[in-house]
């Protein structure tokens, strides 16, 4: 059995969508009750300038309204007495120099030290100098940035030394390898010139055939018989 169209809580059920669109209708119509009171707002802040630039037209012609931050002021100051006034401006004065040299508006290049015709004046300027560039490298120092700027310099130089001395050992390396094989080169061509040599040598000895040496042998006993032969006719 289907209880969802009983339910209160049911999004599709006619009276729950005929709330919504009610709530709708009525968003509608407060958003644009909004826009209209906004509308005539502006109108009338536009209707209120316009009458406020005729009243400044005078005899045809329109006259200069002056716009200033420091109308209170400048009233004020009308009617205060000379002498505050002039020490006021003269205060002012400093005061926007100071803030022009520190923005950089004005530069007020300071003589160095060792153009100081003054000794003292010139002690105190190097004292200075060398508080100033004191300071400068305790601030360098304690600068993450430039501690960590510095270290990578340092492991980059490390590395690159590293790496030259393990190509100086590599090259020796090399070399000592070459002479070696080199050695072991000349060494085997005199073996095998050695051999070869002693080789031709055998060839050129010829060795004696069996059947020569049968001859030969024969032939001896053959003679030696002969003669003793003839020794025994003889006698």
């Amino acid at each position: 059995m289907n209880i969802l169209p009983h339910k209160s809580w049911n999004v599709w059920s006619v009276k729950n969508i005929a709330r919504v669109e009610k709530d709708e209708e009525r968003a509608r119509l407060e958003e644009s009750e909004r826009k209209e009171k906004a509308l005539k707002v502006e109108s009338e802040k536009r209707l209120e300038r316009l009458r406020g630039k005729s009243k400044s037209f005078k005899n045809g012609r329109e006259e200069e309204v002056r716009f200033s931050l420091f109308a209170e002021e400048e009233r004020k100051a009308g009617s205060e007495n000379p002498d505050v006034a002039k020490e006021r401006r003269k205060r002012e004065a400093r005061e926007l120099d100071s803030s022009r040299d520190y923005l950089g508006g004005r530069e007020r290049q300071k003589r160095p030290w060792y153009a100081t015709e003054d000794p003292e004046a010139r002690l105190a300027a190097n004292a200075d100098s060398r508080k100033q560039w004191r300071e400068d490298k305790r601030k360098h120092r304690e600068d993450p940035l430039a501690s960590a700027s510095s270290k990578k310099e340092k492991s980059v130089k490390k590395t690159r030394e590293k790496r030259k001395t393990s190509s100086k050992s590599q090259t020796t390396s090399m070399d000592e390898l070459r002479q070696q094989r080199e050695k072991r080169e000349a060494a085997e061509r005199k073996r095998i010139e050695a051999v070869l040599s002693k080789s031709n040598r055998s060839k050129q000895t010829p060795l004696p055939d069996d059947r020569s040496r049968d001859y030969h042998e024969g032939f001896t006993a053959y003679s030696g018989g002969r003669r003793r032969d003839k020794r025994r006719r003889r006698h």
